[in-house]
């Protein structure tokens, strides 16, 4: 999960859930980061490489022009699911949604597919597509729980 190690979450009773998928799913032991920070592994997850990204910078300052996962599965073979982000495609930081953990939103050659298959996660999700994003909001992927605490 977000900027915590392994050993801090496969096994701690501090993230039940994510244990629990661990143990329905199987887990990805051979996965690394490509950098620091988040941006330029959502890019590289989804393209293939940084696309020389290495800041969080918003969308505007990344038009990517690429060839990515979800121009390789147009017309809803491919969708994101965003936690908390406020409606379709949405470009900027706005609660607990970060976009930059959000790469669908930086490709410019997606046509309208960004505004049709990139939504805020509902509940249940709709998995139809052959390629589904989920991405927690900065709550749920761990990264800053200090705003749930009391």
């Amino acid at each position: 999960m977000e900027n915590h190690s392994y050993d801090q979450i496969i096994g701690s009773s501090d993230a039940p859930y994510i244990n629990q998928l661990a143990g329905q799913h199987g887990i990805a032991t051979n996965f690394y980061a490509e950098s620091h920070p988040s941006l330029p592994n959502y890019v590289a997850m989804t393209s293939g490489s940084t696309q020389g990204i290495s800041d969080d910078d918003d969308p505007p300052a990344h038009p990517l022009d690429v060839p990515n996962l979800f121009s390789l599965l147009p017309g809803g073979g491919s969708r994101s699911l965003q936690e908390s982000m406020p409606s379709n495609c949405y470009r900027s930081d706005s609660g607990e949604y970060a976009v930059h953990h959000n790469p669908q939103a930086y490709y410019v050659n997606l046509g309208g597919d960004c505004a049709t298959y990139n939504v805020p996660l509902s509940d249940p999700p709709d998995l139809s597509a052959r390629f589904t994003f989920v991405t927690p909001n900065l709550i749920d992927d761990m990264h800053d729980c200090r705003s749930r605490r009391s």
